[in-house]
C-alpha cells in the first residue's frame, strides 16, 4: 500500500496501522447537526444568539460539536400522522419573587430569551428579559412583563407557552 504523504508513510509503517484509516465518529445517539436548525442561531445575521456561548453575537463557531446546540423539540401525533412543534415553557411569577426559583428556592440568573411570534403573516422576534434556574432548568418572567408582551398578541401565534405559576408565601 502506497501512502500519499512520505512523512506519514514512515510513521504508519512504524505504528503498523495506516494513518489514513482513523476517523472522527459522532457520539452515540447524536444526530447530524446544522446551524440553520439550531434555535440559538440567527439565520439572517449569521450569528450565535446563545448568551452562554463564547460566540454570543459573533459568527457561529460550528454546530457539529457545539455544547449549546439545540433544535426545536418535535412531538409525533399518532392520530393525524403529522409532527407538532412542542413549545418551550416559560413560567410567569410575581415580579417581587423573580430573584428566587419558586421550586428549589435558589437564586435565578438573568438571561435574554428570544421569543418568535407571527403577526400579520410575518415572523417577528423579541428579546425578553427572563430569569433562569440552573438547578431545575426552568425559565421565569415577571407577571408585569407577561401582561405587557401579550397585551396585543394572539397567544397561539407565540412560539413559547406561558404558564402562570403560584408562589407560596413564606
Amino acid at each position: 500500500m502506497k501512502q500519499s504523504d512520505p512523512a506519514m508513510n514512515g510513521l504508519s509503517q512504524r505504528m503498523g496501522t495506516p494513518s489514513h484509516l482513523e476517523y472522527l465518529h459522532m457520539k452515540e445517539n447524536d444526530t447530524k447537526r446544522h446551524k440553520s436548525r439550531c434555535i440559538e442561531y440567527d439565520n439572517k445575521k449569521d450569528i450565535c444568539m446563545c448568551t452562554d456561548s463564547a460566540n454570543y453575537l459573533l459568527k457561529c463557531g460550528g454546530s457539529s460539536h457545539c455544547k449549546y446546540y439545540r433544535e426545536e423539540t418535535l412531538i409525533k401525533n399518532d392520530d393525524t400522522e403529522s409532527t407538532i412543534k412542542k413549545k418551550p415553557v416559560i413560567k410567569v411569577i410575581p415580579k417581587n419573587d423573580i430573584k428566587l426559583c419558586p421550586v428549589c428556592k435558589i437564586g435565578t440568573k438573568k438571561e435574554s430569551l428570544i421569543v418568535n411570534y407571527l403577526e400579520n403573516g410575518k415572523n417577528k422576534r423579541n428579546l425578553l428579559t427572563s430569569y433562569h434556574c440552573e438547578v431545575c432548568k426552568s425559565s421565569y418572567i415577571p407577571d408585569s412583563l407577561y401582561r405587557t408582551y401579550t397585551a396585543h398578541k394572539d397567544k397561539n401565534n407565540i412560539d413559547v407557552e406561558f404558564v402562570m405559576e403560584q408562589v407560596a408565601q413564606q
